[in-house]
Order: C-alpha cells, then sequence, then structure tokens
C-alpha cells in the first residue's frame, strides 16, 4: 500500500520488483566475491605450506647427505656419488644389463622367481653373492643393499650383519666378489663405496638408512627376511 492508503500502481509495482531484482543480484555478488576471496586465501595459504614443506624436506635432505659424507670420511669412504639413472624395467633371465656402476643403483632386472632365486632377493643377511639382475630389483622396491669383499674385518662385517638384521624388511647384506671397494652400501641412483673401511662403517650404515630410505621408484615394498 501507498500513503493514504492507495494500492501501488502497476509501475510502481515494477520499480519496486527491478530495485528487489537488484538488491538481490548486488547481494549475490558480494557473496560471491567474499567467496573467491576466502578460496583465495585458502589456496595462497596451502601453496605457501608446500612451498615451506618443499624448502624444509630439502634442507633436511641436505643435512641427511652432509652427515653421510661426514662419516663417510671418518670411515674411510668416498662421498655419496649418484650414477646416471637407468631406468626399472624388466628382463627375463639369462638376459644381462650393463649397468654404469659397480655396484649397480639401477636399471634393468629380474622379476619373480629366476634360477639364481628370487627377485627381488630375500631381505637380511646373506651368505653368498646375489647377481645383479636380482639385487636391483629390491633397490627399486627401496631396499638398501651393503656389499662386501670376502677379506673384509670379520668383526665388522658380523656388527654390520647385526645391524642388518634389526632392519631385516629393509635391508639386505652380501658379500660381493669384484668391485672397486672393500665396502659399498647402495640405494636407488645412490652409492658409497669404500675402499679403507674402518669400524665407523657401521655408523655410516645408519646414517646411509637414515638418509636414502624410500628412494626406489616403487616406494618402500617390506622385504621378506632370509634371516
Amino acid at each position: 500500500m501507498t500513503q493514504g492508503g492507495k494500492k501501488p500502481t502497476k509501475a510502481e509495482r515494477k520499480e519496486h520488483a527491478r530495485k528487489a531484482r537488484l538488491e538481490e543480484l548486488k547481494r549475490r555478488q558480494r557473496k560471491a566475491r567474499m567467496r573467491k576471496i576466502y578460496y583465495g586465501v585458502i589456496v595462497a595459504l596451502a601453496l605457501a605450506g608446500i612451498v615451506l614443506l618443499i624448502i624444509t624436506s630439502g634442507k633436511a635432505g641436505r643435512k641427511k647427505v652432509a652427515d653421510v659424507n661426514r662419516i663417510a670420511a671418518q670411515a674411510g669412504c668416498d662421498k655419496v656419488t649418484n650414477p646416471p639413472d637407468q631406468k626399472n624395467s624388466h628382463i627375463t633371465p639369462p638376459a644381462t644389463f650393463q649397468y654404469s656402476s659397480n655396484p649397480p643403483t639401477s636399471g634393468s632386472h629380474y622379476a619373480g622367481n629366476t634360477p639364481q632365486g628370487p627377485a627381488p632377493a630375500l631381505t637380511g643377511v646373506h651368505t653368498s653373492p646375489i647377481q645383479d639382475e636380482i639385487q636391483v630389483h629390491n633397490l627399486e622396491h627401496s631396499h638398501l643393499v651393503i656389499q662386501y669383499k670376502t677379506g673384509l674385518d670379520q668383526d665388522l662385517v658380523t656388527k654390520l650383519e647385526d645391524f642388518v638384521k634389526d632392519h631385516d624388511k629393509q635391508m639386505l647384506i652380501a658379500p660381493r666378489v669384484d668391485m672397486p671397494y672393500e665396502l659399498s652400501f647402495t640405494a636407488w641412483d645412490t652409492l658409497v663405496g669404500c675402499k679403507n673401511p674402518n669400524a665407523k662403517a657401521v655408523d655410516l650404515a645408519k646414517a646411509f638408512r637414515d638418509a636414502f630410505s624410500n628412494k626406489g621408484p616403487e616406494g618402500f615394498i617390506a622385504g621378506q627376511p632370509a634371516t
């Protein structure tokens, strides 16, 4: 009703409806703007968190590698090296593969049961060498491999074996006949070789595990312990 009790005219009703629609449109636009601001803030915070996590993780990773290099020097070993990645395709026995490092850190490998044993190899302690085409499958599963020449001090070998037994779903240790080191530690794309290893190599094993767990392209898949 208008002033004086008169009914609004058709024109007045149309104008009122137009203003109401305009107010509703403005209200919706304000709400949409606030929603965009809200989601924009959330996205910005999320991105900032991701960037911070990447930076923090990167710093933590570099520190762990630095720790490995520091302990490696004390243990009579070389610094961490990263041989070229040779992918992770499967081949069938008796086919072999030319690896870019000794011991290998990536490349084509066997899968399943082979005449030389299961691939990946059982984790834990081995008393015989593990064929390259088998052990690379372990690396693909993020297992860590320790290998030593048979002339290495037995007391050191025993201590390394004891360490592996404590982590026998993730690590394996075995003798190796032919390599340019007395002792080696490998993860996917990662190698530490020791030409004059000493008792500090046990500390190196711990630092290596801490720094290079879960590096394999398939993530960590728990191994089946040999012992």
